[in-house]
């Protein structure tokens, strides 16, 4: 009896196995070892060829798997970072919208205090008693004809009229300081806690990004150990040597961890289209954007350089001036961890 190739006896039986494992055991029954041998070693090379085949179609197979699951992870990160990104640029908005306003607020609250100091040393009655003493003995000194002592309480008249005005100024100068001061402390501290709700807000929406990125993890490796435990079972029912068997779920095994370990690094899953050869895992690297922040909080000096107004006292300058340079707040270019 000839034997067929392994070939030609695969297409006219595709039970080819079980026929083969007939005529192996009848040629040890007529005792023809050699072909019994012969039959023997092409049954596993069938069999091989077979676990080869079925290992093919379990690689393509895990790939078509992971690709809607790939799809919907790194969808749902891109999500997320432009959901992420807007709510920066929108805390970033409110931020720098409610310091401006706090800014021209404050400038007008300062500018009215100049105006009102300003009114009230033109307007403020200084009490001249010495001074018309001093002008009245004068004019008498004058009358006497004694010109040089009329001279002399002239010029005492006129400092203690300066005198009078000097205290009277610097009197209410000092009241209106005080209370430019006071309006610097309180727009100072009001800056500061605009920029702790900047920060407060920055770190919600920090959390929340990170909660979420969290719960895709988790789904997707909920997602893939599914896949690759029924994987693990199909080809555990396989037909295949005890060591093609092992090679192929220490695969799994392999694979398995380190795609869980590339979710674990925050990182989104490419596998080659059809690639049931080549098993390497291409990665893309799906991070959060780096928060937008403000680099410098704006200041009153800012608003009053680039602010029209007409020229105030040097008082106030100065008191500004003192003002912006303590309260200047400078933000870190990141605040995001």
């Amino acid at each position: 009896m000839t034997l067929l190739t392994t070939t030609t006896r695969r297409r006219q039986n595709p039970d080819l196995i079980a026929d083969m494992l007939y005529e192996k055991n009848q040629a040890i029954e007529d005792l023809d070892f050699d072909r019994a041998e012969l039959i023997y070693n092409e049954i596993q090379k069938e069999v091989s060829r077979r676990a080869e085949d079925d290992f093919a179609k379990i690689k393509l197979k895990i790939s078509e798997l992971i690709k809607p699951i790939q799809k919907n992870y790194i969808n749902s990160i891109n999500q997320l970072r432009d959901e992420r990104k807007q709510k920066d640029t929108d805390n970033h908005a409110d931020y720098m919208m409610k310091t401006a306003s706090e800014n021209q607020f404050h400038m007008k609250d300062i500018t009215n205090i100049e105006e009102e100091k300003e009114n009230q040393i033109s307007s403020v009655e200084i009490d001249l008693t010495e001074y018309n003493q001093l002008i009245s003995k004068a004019k008498t000194e004058a009358i006497s004809a004694n010109f040089d002592n009329a001279r002399k309480l002239k010029e005492q008249a006129e400092t203690k009229r300066i005198s009078a005005e000097n205290n009277v100024i610097e009197e209410l100068t000092n009241q209106y300081n005080d209370r430019i001061a006071e309006a610097n402390s309180k727009h100072e501290t009001y800056l500061k806690k605009l920029l702790q709700n900047y920060y407060e807000s920055q770190r919600i929406i920090n959390d929340d990004y990170e909660s979420r990125i969290k719960s895709l993890q988790k789904q997707m490796k909920n997602d893939l150990s599914i896949i690759f435990e029924k994987t693990e079972a199909e080809t555990k029912a396989l037909s295949a040597s005890k060591e093609d068997s092992k090679k192929m779920i220490d695969f799994l095994h392999e694979k398995h961890k380190t795609i869980e370990n590339q979710i674990l690094n925050e990182e989104g899953i490419s596998i080659k289209d059809n690639d049931t050869t080549n098993d390497t895992v291409f990665i893309t690297e799906h991070r959060p954007t780096t928060s937008r922040v403000p680099k410098t909080a704006v200041t009153a000096r800012n608003l009053y350089l680039s602010t029209p107004r007409r020229s105030l006292k040097a008082s106030t300058s100065n008191n500004i001036r003192s003002m912006t340079t303590r309260g200047k707040l400078t933000v870190p270019k990141s605040v995001f961890f």
